[in-house]
């Protein structure tokens, strides 16, 4: 092998709950191509799912390891490196004071991800896998991701993902949290049975849509291993009914026989029976399924796409955002949403976005966040229509929209949250929290969202902008209509004060009758 190689280099190192794993890949003839691979065991997760926290003895074991991953991209001359974690940093609670530690000992920053983050760019990475290869059912397809500390599902239509659902249980974080069971009854597999039931019967996936069933995860090799699963390319393929059978066999089993009859270790074993129990609770997931479809991909696959392979992030943004609307269309029809005004809001907050680029000075990625706000903010309306406003930031900031991050969804309930007759109050609890740069973020958003859901305050769809004008200090947006549009005018100048006062621009709205 040579080290030295001149190609495009970059590593991902992951740190999982059981093991630590580098992968340096090369991009080559537009493909990318592992060079090397390297796993060191350490199991963190079991610290983390019992304790809460990860000792300091594990700390200095982890950093190193991560000592001698970096002596090896030095020889590799690799500089292009990233260093994730999901889960079991996640939820540990000293988890600031470890990014510290490997900052300070190791000299790298620690990217903890987020669930949607997480799940987002895993099914980008099945998806194009099996487009590749030209196997996925792409008609309502259920795609899953079993992880060792939470699973990601999400349901996708052929065309975009419209429902997505993080569930923080794992392989290894259902093996411990049910662990003293274990030592105490001789009915340790019912419970785990009954308890994956409370979970699975909650996913809002009807049965009856589905017709594939696509997982993958961090124990599908030793999954696949003992339901002598076939392999095609990177793909697996499950039969359900070998499935079955397996997992009724291996409950008959303990986890020294177990060890002794699959040829793994006793901790695998313990780990096999919890995964398995998972997968074989996915299979209700569709009514009928002949067979699971699984990749044999992992995070690191789809970061160093995004590192190396030229689009590929720009086509993750893409798909991710559509799919982002589509999951939020999704909640708003359960809450009976007005979906013509909020394609109108939509549009008009976009146009107005676009427009006063040069004034707000936000990022292109934020618009976004008035899309969704757009098709959200009426959604506290079928709680209480006396606190809407407020019912609306309650329910969003809690949302699970595929893709979209804590900050994000947060950033949207406070946009959804306001109208012509309501504007941010800074001394309001929810306010106190944000850094002042969050809140200028969020006032800007504010302010340009109020003014567009001001233009269809009627629910009427009667404005159509002609041309927005900004000058020195002006904002004149021309507009024609069918009908007469006081309710519009009237909105519109209520929330004009709150704009001027963060952009210094007077809104003023022109109306034109095609009337006359």
């Amino acid at each position: 092998m040579n080290k030295k190689s001149t190609g495009n280099l970059a590593a991902v190192i992951e740190i999982g709950s059981s093991a630590v794993r580098m992968r340096v890949s090369q991009l080559r003839r537009g493909k990318t191509e592992v060079l090397d691979s390297l796993e060191y065991p350490v199991f963190l997760g079991h610290e983390v799912f019992t304790e809460g926290s990860i000792r300091f003895e594990s700390l200095r074991q982890l950093s190193g390891i991560l000592s001698k991953y970096t002596a090896t991209l030095e020889s590799y001359g690799c500089k292009n490196v990233r260093l994730v974690s999901s889960t079991v940093l996640r939820e540990a609670k000293n988890r600031s004071f470890v990014k510290d530690q490997i900052k300070i000992r190791n000299h790298l920053d620690l990217e903890i991800l987020e669930y949607s983050e997480e799940k987002a760019l895993i099914c980008s990475e099945i998806l194009r896998l099996l487009h590749t290869e030209q196997k996925l059912d792409t008609e309502n397809a259920v795609l899953a991701y079993i992880g060792t500390g939470s699973i990601g599902i999400v349901h996708y239509n052929g065309t975009v993902i419209s429902t997505s659902q993080n569930i923080p249980v794992g392989s290894v974080k259902l093996h411990d949290a049910l662990r003293s069971i274990s030592r105490e009854s001789d009915d340790f597999y019912p419970v785990v049975e009954e308890y994956l039931d409370l979970i699975f019967d909650r996913i809002d996936i009807p049965a009856s849509e589905i017709r594939s069933i696509i997982l993958t995860g961090s124990d599908l090799a030793l999954v696949a291993s003992v339901c002598e699963a076939e392999k095609s390319g990177d793909i697996y393929s499950i039969s359900a009914k070998e499935l079955r059978s397996t997992y009724k066999t291996l409950r008959t089993m303990s986890p020294s026989a177990a060890a002794r009859r699959y040829n793994i270790t006793e901790e695998e074993a313990e780990i096999l029976f919890t995964a398995l129990s998972i997968y074989n609770g996915m299979l209700r997931l569709s009514k009928e399924p002949q067979k699971l479809i699984c990749p044999d991909i992992d995070i690191c696959d789809a970061i160093t796409r995004h590192m190396l392979v030229p689009g590929a992030q720009k086509e993750y943004w893409a798909q991710t955002h559509e799919s982002a609307l589509a999951s939020a269309r999704r909640i708003a029809s359960k809450y009976n949403c007005h979906t013509a005004h909020a394609e109108t809001v939509a549009g008009f907050a976009c146009e107005l976005f676009d427009k006063l680029k040069n004034i707000h000075g936000l990022s292109p990625d934020k618009k976004i966040i008035l899309e969704l706000s757009a098709i959200l903010h009426s959604c506290g309306q079928y709680i209480n229509m006396r606190i809407h406003n407020q019912c609306s930031f309650d329910l969003i900031k809690n949302l699970d929209i595929f893709g979209m991050t804590s900050a994000q969804i947060l950033e949207t309930a406070f946009v959804s949250g306001y109208e012509e007759l309501s504007a941010p109050n800074y001394s309001d609890a929810s306010f106190l929290t944000l850094s002042e740069a969050q809140k200028l973020e969020i006032s800007k958003l504010i302010a340009i969202f109020r003014l567009a859901n001001a233009l269809d305050k009627s629910k009427h769809q009667k404005l159509q902008i002609g041309k927005i004008r900004v000058s020195n200090d002006k904002l004149e947006i021309k507009t024609t209509t069918d009908a007469p549009a006081l309710l519009e005018k009237w909105a519109f100048d209520e929330c004009a004060g709150f704009f001027e006062e963060v952009f210094g621009l007077s809104p003023e709205l022109h109306i034109r009758s095609n009337l006359l």
